[in-house]
């Protein structure tokens, strides 16, 4: 039996078992090619998206950017505003104290300094929210990061983590 054992290794059957091993390959149906290009259409997928997520980075940091921009514009035009009612408004109290104008124009010029400031108000937290979002587009969280490795002077706490 032992010497049947060893006929088969050295024998015919090695030649048969080593051309088997060869041709294997070959007659797969197309399977490695199908891998193949199922592999190179995943690495194009994964080139795709990460080109659509650059674009989407650039376009979050100009619009943020450019939001940045018309919000400091607006807010300077609206502290222009708020100037102007209030040299309105202490005319008007001018001129009612010097007996030439009623109090409704003072009301009313009080009352249009106020809104402007009230507008003023939300435009520069507008403003603050803009930079805010221009920080977060351009990678945000650095400053959390940069607060947590720098060095702490002597003797005072360091704050608590969040």
């Amino acid at each position: 039996m032992s010497t049947a054992f060893g006929d088969f290794l050295s024998g015919p059957a090695t030649a048969w078992s080593v051309a088997a091993g060869l041709t294997g390959p070959i007659f797969t149906f197309g399977a490695v090619e199908g891998q193949v290009a199922s592999a190179e259409a995943g690495e194009r997928a994964a080139l795709a998206l990460y080109q659509q997520t650059i674009l989407n980075a650039f376009r979050e940091t100009n619009d943020a950017l450019v939001g940045a921009q018309t919000k400091v514009r607006e807010s300077a035009a609206q502290d222009r505003r708020v100037t102007a009612l209030r040299e309105f408004a202490r005319l008007s109290r001018l001129k009612f104290d010097g007996g030439v104008a009623s109090y409704l124009e003072v009301l009313i010029a009080e009352n249009d300094l106020f809104a402007a400031e009230l507008a003023a108000v939300r435009v520069r937290a507008e403003r603050y929210t803009q930079l805010v979002d221009v920080y977060r587009a351009m990678g945000g969280g650095w400053v959390d990061m940069a607060s947590e490795v720098a060095p702490q002077p002597r003797g005072v706490a360091a704050a608590p983590p969040r």
